[in-house]
């Protein structure tokens, strides 16, 4: 088990970077939705509703990760237990991996979409990079976790 002083670097730096990729990941759907526009790519409502979920996801996960950084901000983690921070982080991380996965799903069915020229499979390519990543950060993070008797 780990103390709160030598846990505190960790999870702080899990929270940042699950912050800053979930509200990434957020805008992603919006990105889309704007690039087909503009580029006359008709996605179709299913996709349309598919993105709306992900942007929907995205920003609730976002919001709980918020809610926890908060607390540990104001409460200080020296009174925080780390049995329950870790499974609540966890749970999260879970969700975060569900969410994506859900999103990839939809970026491969969006990337079979036709386009006047390949800019439109290049943008969706880069999304999917950056959303496989976020997949392997949580995977990692999950496992770090678990290797820390949590």
């Amino acid at each position: 088990m780990y103390y709160n002083n030598e846990i505190y670097p960790y999870f702080s730096q899990l929270l940042n970077e699950a912050i800053f990729w979930v509200y990434l990941s957020k805008e992603h759907p919006i990105f889309i939705k704007k690039i087909s526009d503009c580029q006359n790519i008709n996605i179709g409502k299913t996709l349309k509703e598919k993105l709306n979920k992900n942007y929907k996801d995205f920003n609730t996960i976002g919001k709980k990760l918020l809610d926890i950084k908060n607390s540990c901000n104001y409460n200080s983690l020296t009174f925080i237990n780390n049995h329950y921070l870790l499974s609540d982080i966890s749970i999260i991380l879970n969700e975060i991996i569900k969410s994506d996965m859900e999103f990839l799903n939809a970026l491969k069915l969006l990337e079979g979409l036709s386009s006047k020229d390949r800019s439109w499979k290049t943008f969706i390519n880069h999304i999917t990079i950056e959303q496989r990543q976020l997949l392997q950060i949580c995977s990692s993070h999950l496992v770090k976790i678990k290797s820390m008797g949590y």
